[in-house]
């Protein structure tokens, strides 16, 4: 009998041992009675760099980095020991080793962070004279702002407003959600939660700092319809957003008044507000939100992008308070196409090409071309001074980036249906190092150019953009 339990408590442990739930459970035997107990997991932390999605060049597939696992689709995996600094180690997944900033490498299979990392945004804080009836905002200097990270708990910073009311703020990741905390000189704080940003240098306009028993209302903007995460200068598209302002105090918001407009872009009423005049904010509860939908829409962009501010100008008429909030939305002249066309000598029909172009905003793009085929590349107009990554190797062929394919490829600025590789063997080199992603060949001017692959290579080159296209999906 007392073998027969022994043998059930190893096989209780062993599977609750193997089970995916955040705790273990300790089962003890004795007798005919058992107790049980939890026994919490022993976690790793990665280090923040690792945070975000990240995109294998083997075969496009995302693993999403968090605190203390990776998930992939459905499954988790969690970190284990020898996790620390530029290293993570996942359970059934390995040893994954940081390159660069933008590059990880597991099983010598390189990763590419999709989206920006430390990305920086602005806020503005303001107080008023003395809280006085009719007072006009003012900047609040040397006023301390704390950021919590609603989707990486471990990560909090603190700043300080400049002599303008200013202070930049930084996201670990660009699908981060933050929590901003406002120091009031006397005690107490003002808080603004959900704050989202998806570019770099974001302004997320202002916060109002009030006297006890007053409110504070702060404008969010969301744009639900963008075209691949990215908005463009399009005549032929309005731009589907919700305009929310929420009560961010801790007390009752009297009705109040928002005046909306805008010199960059066209907008107008998607709902029953009409935004064409002074919209009434009726009273909120703490926390409660007036949502207003709006379209908005750009016909032309000069110069790759601009950044259009929406000003919604708020008063408060039992005060006589009134302070400028705005919404920050970047718009794109159009993108810059390049044809990528690939070959390979062998006669494996089905030989990929895979590739990745990384933006100068940090999001990437994963691509492959068939052999004998051709894919073309479409990304946002950044700056033609600011350079693209563009990144090849060769179809894998049995997990392992040594027993990759070696090929040809062609590389063009423009759209090209049926573009192939010239195999110009006598202008090529064979053989060469890596390019990595610090020694990219830099290709000056207009893309055209052809390479070679080698087995189990990877090719780094810093290209440009010379001529913007209107947006085509």
């Amino acid at each position: 009998m007392k073998l027969k339990l022994s043998l059930l408590f190893l096989c209780l442990i062993a599977l609750l041992w193997s089970c995916p739930s955040d705790d273990y459970r300790y089962v003890a035997l004795g007798g005919s009675r058992y107790s049980s107990t939890t026994i919490p997991r022993q976690t790793y932390n990665a280090d923040n760099f690792f945070w975000g999605t990240w995109i294998s060049m083997a075969d496009g597939t995302a693993y999403n980095m968090q605190e203390q696992k990776v998930s992939v689709g459905d499954k988790l995996y969690w970190y284990k020991s020898g996790t620390s600094g530029d290293t993570l180690v996942a359970a059934d997944l390995g040893k994954f080793v940081k390159q660069s900033d933008s590059v990880i490498i597991n099983n010598s299979i390189p990763y590419f962070r999709q989206g920006g990392a430390n990305l920086e945004y602005k806020v503005r804080v303001v107080g008023f004279s003395d809280g006085r009836a009719g007072a006009t905002a003012i900047p609040l200097k040397n006023t301390k702002v704390k950021t919590q990270s609603e989707t990486y708990v471990s990560y909090t910073k603190d700043a300080t407003t400049d002599a303008s009311g200013d202070v930049t703020l930084i996201m670990p990741t660009v699908n981060d959600v933050q929590t901003i905390t406002v120091e009031k000189k006397d005690g107490g704080s003002v808080v603004v939660p959900n704050v989202k940003i998806e570019t770099n240098n974001s302004n997320i306009g202002t916060i109002a700092v009030v006297e006890d028993g007053d409110y504070s209302l702060k404008v969010y903007g969301n744009v639900t319809n963008k075209d691949d995460g990215y908005m463009y200068a399009r005549s032929d598209k309005w731009y589907d957003m919700t305009l929310t302002i929420k009560n961010i105090s801790d007390v009752e918001a009297g009705k109040s008044f928002a005046d909306i407009s805008s010199d960059d872009i066209m907008m107008r009423s998607a709902g029953s507000i009409d935004i064409s005049r002074q919209v009434t904010i009726p009273s909120m509860a703490s926390g409660l939100s007036l949502e207003i939908p709006i379209q908005v829409m750009c016909q032309t962009v000069e110069n790759s992008y601009i950044d259009a501010l929406i000003k919604v100008n708020i008063t408060n008429p039992g005060k006589g308070k009134v302070w400028e909030d705005c919404i920050s939305l970047r718009f794109y002249e159009g993108q810059y196409v390049w044809t990528v066309a690939a070959d390979a000598d062998i006669v494996k029909a089905d030989a990929v090409l895979n590739g990745f172009i990384v933006y100068p905003d940090g999001n990437s793009q994963f691509f492959k071309a068939n052999k004998g085929g051709s894919a073309i590349i479409r990304v946002p107009s950044f700056k033609k001074d600011e350079s693209y990554l563009m990144v090849f190797s060769g179809a894998t062929v049995e997990g392992a980036l040594s027993n990759s394919t070696e090929m040809y490829f062609d590389v063009i600025e423009g759209y090209y249906q049926s573009l192939s590789v010239k195999k110009d063997t006598a202008n090529l080199t064979f053989g060469e190092p890596n390019y990595t992603e610090q020694t990219a060949k830099e290709i000056s001017g207009k893309c055209d150019f052809e390479a070679y692959l080698d087995k189990g290579a990877i090719k780094n080159f810093k290209i440009y953009g010379t001529s913007v296209v209107p947006y085509s999906n």
